[in-house]
């Protein structure tokens, strides 16, 4: 039925005189072309962002919803163009200028079409960006994300005028050379700043260190890691000192990180007792001191070993874990201050060295 009610309209339409006139005359057959392109755009283009649009509205993130928003523009424009494309073709232009005018409307649309491609990627790179600080916890996401960024729109934006400047017959070999050139020159220019970028990158993606973390240089300095930006990382040490160090540089040296593989630290303390002391008694006084301390755990158990027999005193060496690093030097105070405590309070002689001298009398 919808077929017959088609084919009836369709042969009204083309048997009319109206129809007849404008198929006979150029000028409105091309204006007729246009504007049924036109309403079709529209109309296509609104589908798009009617059923699009309620297809992200059920979705959490903003994302899907800037995609719609930044799309729809550039396609309707593209589709305005390949109907000024069509609607050329009754015109029945000079094959020269109808050539010209072809190049330069495939032109604009190729152009559009590299804004669009710009404006999808760069939504993708938010997209990942998001996903990276939540994991990252550091400041390098809000300096690195915006420079990709515009550096991929750079690139997709060189790449499609280079393809713009092909289409017109232009040979692309020297403007690819120069374009290599330059971006040598300019690798050069930018040869420490890439280094500290990517030493940045590599830190984080090695899942080396993170903000929060407690560190050792080489050099001795210990501090928290309070940030990682895109050309150094920010260390704050218990002196409330900050140390700025270049990304390249903390990517080629050996550091210790207290907060891998996990955040359990094991305390040491060394303290001496003076000969003739009973071993076992001062293993269980300081050992029953340490077990009573809150943060320390119980797996692994703690210790306490003789160590050496020094030239004045029996040395020994205590050894506890605590569930988080953060609390060693606090905790490393506390029991060193205790086991003093319960020394004395035991009546163990804590030794001093001593230096005998003999005189001999002529």
């Amino acid at each position: 039925m919808i077929a017959g009610i088609l084919t009836g309209l369709f042969s009204f339409v083309t048997e009319n005189a109206i129809y007849q006139y404008i198929i006979q005359n150029k000028y409105l057959s091309s204006l007729a072309i246009f504007a049924i392109t036109f309403i079709a755009a529209n109309i296509l283009v609104f589908i798009y962002d009617q059923i699009l649009s309620r297809i992200v509205k059920k979705t959490n993130t903003k994302y899907d919803d800037l995609f719609v928003q930044k799309t729809k523009i550039p396609l309707l424009h593209i589709l305005y163009m390949v109907g000024i494309m069509v609607a050329l073709k009754p015109l029945g232009l000079n094959e020269t200028l109808y050539k010209l005018l072809m190049k330069i409307i495939t032109s604009l649309i190729l152009l559009v079409f590299t804004l669009l491609a710009s404006r999808v990627v760069c939504i993708l790179i938010d997209v990942w960006g998001y996903r990276w600080a939540k994991k990252t916890k550091s400041t390098i996401d809000n300096d690195l994300v915006p420079l990709f960024k515009k550096t991929v729109r750079i690139i997709i934006f060189i790449v499609g005028i280079i393809i713009v400047v092909g289409a017109w017959g232009v040979d692309i070999t020297g403007l690819l050379a120069g374009a290599g050139i330059a971006g040598l020159i300019l690798g050069f220019a930018l040869q420490d700043s890439l280094k500290n970028i990517f030493g940045g990158i590599s830190l984080i993606l090695d899942q080396s260190l993170k903000v929060g973390d407690k560190i050792k240089l080489e050099t001795g300095e210990k501090g928290e890691i309070i940030d990682i930006g895109l050309r150094s990382t920010k260390i704050r040490t218990y002196d409330n000192q900050t140390i700025i160090v270049p990304n390249s540089q903390l990517a080629n040296v050996s550091f210790f990180n207290y907060a891998r593989p996990n955040l359990k630290e094991r305390v040491n303390l060394k303290f001496s007792v003076a000969y003739g002391s009973d071993i076992d008694k001062v293993k269980k006084i300081v050992l029953d001191v340490i077990e009573k301390h809150p943060k320390v755990v119980k797996n692994p158990d703690p210790m306490i070993a003789l160590e050496a027999m020094g030239e004045s005193s029996l040395n020994f060496i205590a050894r506890a874990w605590i569930a988080d690093y953060s609390d060693e030097e606090d905790v490393r105070f506390e029991l060193t201050d205790s086991i003093y405590r319960v020394l004395v309070k035991n009546k163990v002689d804590i030794p001093f060295p001593t230096q005998t001298v003999y005189l001999k009398k002529e």
